[in-house]
């Protein structure tokens, strides 16, 4: 009986813990902007439970945020063991030596180890780029910087791509040299601001921005794959854009 009101008492902390803390990281990152040194890591005008405007990561990975998470779900991790270990004892009172018994103590204190794990690198940042690099001990992956923008002598004439990708950035002089530089059966994925974002932001220069559906016309001598003209709302960026896969044929 007692481990039976331990597990209870337990599964009630189990709740709370992590609740009150994902909320006060909601509270302290949507109204408490002042605590952020980094003001770009601040959220606006979100209830998530409704809107899906963020996620609990995503509240928790900053600082001060994350000096009220981590401990809090180190606590539940530490609570979520106990849980477990007195369920252990509950099922060997009751059935004896169960034989999923080993294996629902493994998941159950596996997922506390995997919430600490979690806990411990949230927010921590990774230069995935440098990883990569490092993978292919740079025999498949070059990093060149070259300047793209003169028209008169083309970096890339001679070279040909299995893709290229372009992201905000725009040239319209430019565009047949870079189709040009696809292979045939290659693709281009370009996405760049369109017309409406000099409203709400920078670019305001009319020459960076598309016009209404001029990325089709600038790549309609290729097979379109995928377009579509948006509009991005959330809490972390606000941008129209034009985005586009066409294939070389």
């Amino acid at each position: 009986m007692d481990n039976i009101k331990r597990v209870k008492s337990l599964s009630i902390w189990i709740f709370i813990v992590p609740f009150v803390a994902t909320n006060t990281c909601l509270i302290l990152i949507t109204q408490f902007h002042e605590l952020f040194p980094n003001k770009e890591n601040i959220i606006h005008f979100t209830f998530p439970y409704i809107d899906g405007g963020a996620s609990i990561s995503r509240t928790a990975r900053y600082f001060p945020t994350y000096l009220v998470f981590k401990p809090a779900m180190f606590l539940t991790a530490y609570l979520l063991i106990k849980y477990w270990i007195f369920n252990k004892q509950i099922i060997l009172n009751i059935h004896g030596n169960h034989k999923h018994l080993k294996k629902m103590l493994f998941f159950g204190i596996g997922s506390a180890i995997c919430l600490v794990i979690h806990s411990i690198f949230l927010g921590i940042k990774f230069d995935i780029d440098a990883y990569k690099l490092n993978c292919f001990n740079g025999k498949l992956i070059k990093k060149k910087v070259i300047d793209v923008e003169d028209i008169n002598n083309w970096p890339l004439e001679n070279k040909n791509f299995n893709a290229i990708i372009v992201t905000n950035f725009l040239n319209r002089k430019i565009f047949p040299s870079i189709i040009k530089s696809i292979k045939k059966g290659g693709y281009l994925i370009y996405e760049t601001f369109s017309e409406g974002h000099q409203k709400i932001g920078r670019p305001t220069n009319p020459k960076y921005i598309l016009k209404p559906r001029e990325l089709l016309r600038l790549s309609n001598k290729m097979q379109l794959v995928a377009y579509e003209n948006t509009y991005i709302n959330n809490p972390s960026n606000h941008l129209f854009q034009q985005r586009i896969l066409a294939k070389n044929v």
